[in-house]
């Protein structure tokens, strides 16, 4: 293997190493929103339900 090829295996490492972070981030936004408007739905249904 010449040093060109390893600099690319590396920059290959590299890319795909920073597309995995980004996706695990946004995955753990989308989960983190999700469980919000599931903890409000929960909230107004039980703060709401006598004054319905």
């Amino acid at each position: 293997m010449t040093t060109a090829d390893n600099a690319g295996t590396a920059t290959r490492a590299l890319i795909f190493a920073l597309v995995a972070l980004a996706c695990g981030h946004m995955l753990s936004t989308l989960l983190r929103t999700i469980a919000r408007g599931i903890k409000q739905l929960h909230l107004q249904r039980c703060c709401f339900k006598g004054s319905a």
